[in-house]
């Protein structure tokens, strides 16, 4: 069983502004505490809740439901992680969309990100280069492509990358959230290395 534990709304904006401000050098330390990771999670948490307008997060309690939320028979609900075309129609429950990409979408205003479900949050951290972008775009057989993806792997094989995908693997299995990549064919889009990787590291994701 899970119980729920609310937060208010300015510690929770605080811890946003933790995770997106200071995870990179959570992440990227050679050794990071146990309670420096938690602080990341409950961070990206708190994001996630704020977008969602959510009161309640699911915690592992060992069974124990606090006295003030029981009446309320509260249930945790099964969270996934979905890879997603950005731009494209948000499924029901998707969560906050993070945009896996090296650019903005062209000519959408800033204010229109989200409004026109492109993304809610810009994360480059896990696009490819620009190099290796223009190299898996200009792929034209089977063996480019793997060449392409060998090295997409690479970039995401160093400290800071290995560790946000991590840490997106343990956040899949508690809340609702996407990332995605503006190509149409996922089949040629680094967002299925990015699903394989994610997998690898037991994202629970979603159709």
């Amino acid at each position: 069983m899970a119980s729920f534990h609310p937060v208010s709304s300015k510690r929770c904006k605080f811890m946003s502004r933790f995770f997106f401000g200071g995870v990179r050098n959570t992440l990227t330390d050679g050794e990071v505490s146990q309670n420096r990771r938690r602080s990341a999670v409950r961070g990206f948490k708190c994001y996630l809740r704020a977008t969602l307008g959510r009161t309640y997060l699911s915690e592992d309690a060992g069974g124990r439901v606090p006295r003030d939320l029981a009446p309320y028979n509260l249930r945790p609900i099964n969270m996934v992680l979905r890879i997603v075309r950005l731009g494209s129609a948000r499924a029901p429950g998707e969560g906050t969309r993070i945009g896996t990409v090296r650019r903005p979408p062209r000519g959408v205003p800033k204010a229109k990100f989200a409004s026109e479900n492109w993304y809610d949050v810009w994360f480059p951290n896990l696009a490819p280069s620009v190099e290796t972008m223009k190299l898996g775009q200009g792929a034209s057989s089977p063996l480019e492509w793997a060449r392409f993806v060998r090295k997409y792997r690479h970039e995401m094989a160093t400290p800071e990358n290995a560790r946000t995908i991590e840490l997106l693997a343990v956040l899949s299995r508690e809340s609702n959230f996407s990332v995605g990549c503006y190509c149409e064919d996922e089949a040629r889009c680094h967002r299925s290395v990015l699903r394989a990787l994610l997998a690898e590291h037991g994202a629970s994701i979603g159709a």
